[in-house]
């Protein structure tokens, strides 16, 4: 088996410290985020399929449409319609960030593979690399958009051959070379996670609205006696809903940091600075974790 020579020889002279806090930045991006977009996908499923149930006449007809899958060519192929219920438009963008998430982190990994002392079998290297293209087009598949011309995946053609090409000797050198001729596309991908996170809070903050004018009802209604009670839900809605917008601001922000720690990877490996830009994500990704532990104390079911 071929083996992409990443000896000691060579990685004597990378600091792994950028990768690995680069990597961790990664990480804590895909992990703090995942649950607190699928509880908001769950309540509002919840609050959609309660008020269809509960319809009449043409809100009854238009609602029920909403659900109706339409189908392709191969008939495999399905979708909601484009009026359809707000939770699956949620729930199809929770899964393009969960995507997105993953192949970035994964991404990240590989990165301190290749600039550790340990040798990356070629095998395993072709294996990572599906697997992050894999999570890219999922990404991408799922967000109905087209990037910029050429961009399908989140490794770029140039980083892979010249990851593959790899040697002991020309370790550094080659791994500068392969960052940055990926630095584009990462580029593209993070500002597509940027826009992402933009339109998730549309759809957080319909929600609130839905579910505010459902708790304002009942507040107006209360005896004054039940009101002190009535006006609790509404405060725990504006706490979850403003930690949640608070989240997605926080990691919009993440990917905006990302491509600029990114770049400052290849710069550490010509001996210019290590430290800001990747703190800076760091930083970020530490305050969405911060941020995720909030949410979820909020929300015991989380």
């Amino acid at each position: 088996m071929a083996l992409l020579g990443l000896g000691l020889t060579a990685c004597a002279s990378i600091d792994p410290q950028p990768f690995q806090d680069f990597q961790k930045g990664a990480q804590k991006l895909r992990d703090a985020v995942d649950k607190p977009l699928q509880g908001n996908v769950e309540q509002t499923r919840q609050r959609e399929l309660k008020e269809l149930a509960g319809a009449s006449g043409q809100d009854l007809v238009s609602g029920i449409s909403g659900l109706r899958l339409h189908f392709g060519d191969p008939s495999y192929r399905w979708s909601y319609p484009d009026n359809g219920p707000l939770f699956v438009v949620l729930e199809t963008r929770t899964q393009a960030a969960r995507s997105l998430n993953q192949a970035f982190a994964d991404y990240a990994g590989l990165l301190a593979d290749l600039a550790s002392v340990e040798v990356l079998p070629e095998d395993q290297l072709e294996q990572q690399v599906e697997s992050i293209n894999s999570s890219s087009r999922t990404f991408l598949g799922l967000l109905g958009r087209t990037p910029a011309a050429g961009v399908t995946e989140l490794l770029s053609t140039a980083f892979v051959s010249i990851a593959r090409s790899i040697v002991v000797h020309h370790q550094r050198r080659r791994l500068q070379e392969a960052i940055r001729a990926n630095q584009d596309t990462v580029q593209t991908f993070a500002d597509l996670g940027a826009t992402l996170m933009s339109d998730v809070s549309s759809d957080v903050s319909s929600e609130y609205l839905f579910q505010f004018q459902t708790l304002q009802s009942q507040f107006v209604s209360a005896s004054a006696d039940q009101r002190p009670q009535a006006l609790e839900p509404i405060v725990q809605l504006n706490d979850q809903t403003t930690t949640t917008l608070d989240l997605l601001s926080r990691l919009a922000a993440s990917y905006q940091a990302l491509p600029a720690a990114h770049r400052q990877l290849a710069e550490s490996l010509s001996g210019g600075s290590t430290g800001h830009e990747i703190r800076d994500f760091l930083g970020r990704a530490a305050h969405l974790a911060q941020l995720y532990e909030n949410l979820t104390a909020q929300d015991p079911s989380q």
